[in-house]
């Protein structure tokens, strides 16, 4: 018993000394067998420190109703380089049994281009297909088949503390003319509207992903760029979007020296530190930074939005942000198919979405920090998120490093158009 993981696994080296002794009962089928039992399962490192694992509560809950199987968890990317590290697995050929991945085919770790590459198995034999929201196959899979389980749905990147916000005499604006007039009050009474993480790629997409609202008023406009319809340099709404962070820049939106700022800078020092309002995080961040973070224990943390130009024209990104996938070359495939069975069970997604937050993929949710979203989401004034829609992981970089380019001054709109024309 490894007590530390909680995880019931016999180490590899136990086994060769007890199986080359001849002790009693123990041989290499039955090693083999123990192996195959044991399900390793490789994730992100959880983000902010403190936070109880979604998916050690997972791997709990399977193994209370499994005792046959044993699971594993293995953190990786410690520094924010997951896809990086799981890439490099994957292609030595020594990667987990299973491991996070993202829709579609825009990122490192996309469902689609690890599934062309012939690292995923297909999980036609297992609940996987139907437990996916309707309409999700296109990101999930390919040639009509699933290689991916969603933990739930991801809706908005901002969450905010309303009572800092609410103790300043501040609410939180419904226009964007009215969020940059915000950002200079924030200056004002001493803090930032937003804290970001402008030297971190990831944080810099979804700065973007928030503003996005203008271009994805079209449903069709991702189909359209697949069909090359349309391109990132010659739509007008694009250039709007990604000028919106020039002038929230330009408003004092961000926090000094933002264009370098980590994760520990726009999360631990400033928001948990409340100098700032809202940070660029996933929607459903709110509840667990609401629950488990001591600092803002009793604040009103809440998922929401950046507004429109227009009220009415408020848009968030909503889609299945996060999912589980098995190795092709598994040895211990019957397991992982238990597994992520029961991932795909009400007891598992409940599981995962009480900690991360995340919504069901086929119901609602009436969570009261959800609230400043509810009517968005009733109202169905989302799209999905551009960085699943995205043909390799090289546009979502240029996108990400073209943010960082933006607040330094080193890149043009213009130039970061065309550099993710270049790299589609």
């Amino acid at each position: 018993m490894n007590k530390k993981s909680g995880v019931r696994v016999l180490g590899a080296a136990a086994v060769a000394l007890v199986a080359s002794a001849g002790l009693v009962g123990v041989n290499t089928t039955a090693a083999r067998a123990a192996a195959n039992n044991t399900v390793v399962l490789h994730v992100p490192t959880v983000l902010p420190a403190g936070t109880p694992s979604p998916w050690q509560a997972v791997v709990d809950g399977f193994e209370k109703a499994n005792p046959q199987y044993n699971v594993k968890v293995v953190y990786l990317g410690a520094t924010g380089n997951y896809q990086t590290e799981l890439a490099t697995e994957l292609q030595a050929g020594n990667g987990a049994d299973v491991f996070k991945v993202s829709p579609g085919q825009g990122q490192g770790d996309s469902v689609i281009n690890l599934a062309k590459a012939g690292f995923l198995m297909d999980l036609a034999s297992t609940k996987a297909p139907k437990a996916n929201p309707a309409g999700s196959l296109a990101v999930m899979g390919i040639k009509g088949k699933t290689y991916a389980l969603g933990t739930g749905v991801t809706p908005g990147v901002v969450v905010a503390n309303y009572s800092l916000l609410y103790k300043d005499g501040l609410s939180w604006p419904t226009t964007f003319g009215a969020l940059l007039a915000d950002c200079k009050v924030a200056v004002a009474n001493g803090k930032t509207f937003f804290g970001l993480a402008g030297g971190m790629v990831p944080n810099d997409q979804l700065l973007a992903e928030s503003v996005l609202q203008t271009v994805y008023k079209d449903k069709n406009w991702a189909a359209n760029r697949l069909a090359k319809k349309v391109s990132f340099a010659k739509d007008k709404n694009w250039a709007t979007a990604l000028n919106q962070i020039v002038q929230m820049k330009n408003a004092g939106c961000f926090q000094a020296g933002a264009e370098a700022g980590g994760f520990a800078d726009a999360i631990d020092q400033n928001f948990f530190g409340q100098k700032v309002y809202a940070v660029f995080v996933p929607g459903t961040t709110a509840v667990p930074f609401g629950k488990y973070v001591p600092p803002l224990s009793g604040q009103n943390i809440q998922a929401t939005f950046i507004p429109a130009v227009k009220a009415a024209d408020t848009m968030i990104p909503a889609s299945v942000n996060t999912a589980v996938a098995i190795n092709a070359k598994t040895k211990a495939s019957a397991a992982a198919k238990a597994f992520v069975n029961y991932f795909a069970s009400t007891a598992g997604q409940a599981a995962y979405q009480a900690i991360t937050g995340d919504t069901p993929m086929n119901g609602s949710d009436s969570r009261p920090q959800f609230a400043p979203i509810a009517g968005l989401l009733d109202a169905h004034k989302t799209f999905e998120a551009p960085l699943n829609t995205f043909t390799n992981s090289a546009v979502s970089d240029a996108l990400g490093k073209g943010v960082q380019g933006l607040l330094t001054g080193q890149a043009t709109v213009a130039q970061i158009l065309a550099s993710m024309d270049a790299a589609w």
